[in-house]
């Protein structure tokens, strides 16, 4: 049996996250910009977990307005073969879940939500010349996008 579940262990792809540069997105990061327009302070952690097998994304608004709180974590589904995420946030007081999958095109993180309740990306766009991050997220509905946030993050020294 032991040699089973190590020969099993064994076949079992070894996928990380850090194959795909997301090891740039790692660390604090502090971020300006507009939440419906309005000016926002954003906090930005991502820590990896068990070698790049995850990757644990939080998104804070500062302490004083308090309108927005988000968290993903985002790991490998070897039925699949595809990165998901998992998606909770609070904004403006109401809290929701969601389930995605990860898209990653070079510098770009798309994490992608369809569901009955709604659709958005939250999309990270790392910029290598001056080593920072650009995120959005963008909700869509009636083929209409409308932009809830737009920030620039940038590593906390």
């Amino acid at each position: 049996m032991k040699k089973l579940s190590l020969l099993l262990f064994l076949l079992i792809p070894f996928f990380s996250f850090s194959q795909n540069n997301l090891k740039d997105l790692v660390g604090n990061w502090s971020g300006k910009g507009k939440m419906l327009d309005k000016d926002i302070n954003l906090s930005l952690s991502t820590t990896s977990m068990s070698n790049f097998q995850f990757l644990e994304i939080k998104i804070d608004e500062d302490p004083i307005s308090a309108r927005l709180s988000g968290s993903a974590l985002l790991s490998f589904d070897t039925e699949t073969n595809t990165y998901v995420v998992n998606w909770t946030e609070k904004i403006m007081g109401v809290s929701s879940e969601a389930f995605g999958k990860v898209e990653l095109l070079g510098e770009t993180i798309n994490l992608v939500f369809n569901d009955d309740y709604r659709n958005f990306v939250c999309k990270f766009v790392f910029n290598s010349r001056e080593n920072n991050w650009a995120f959005s997220y963008n909700q869509f509905s009636n083929n209409k996008k409308t932009v809830l946030i737009d920030a620039i993050f940038e590593k906390k020294k």
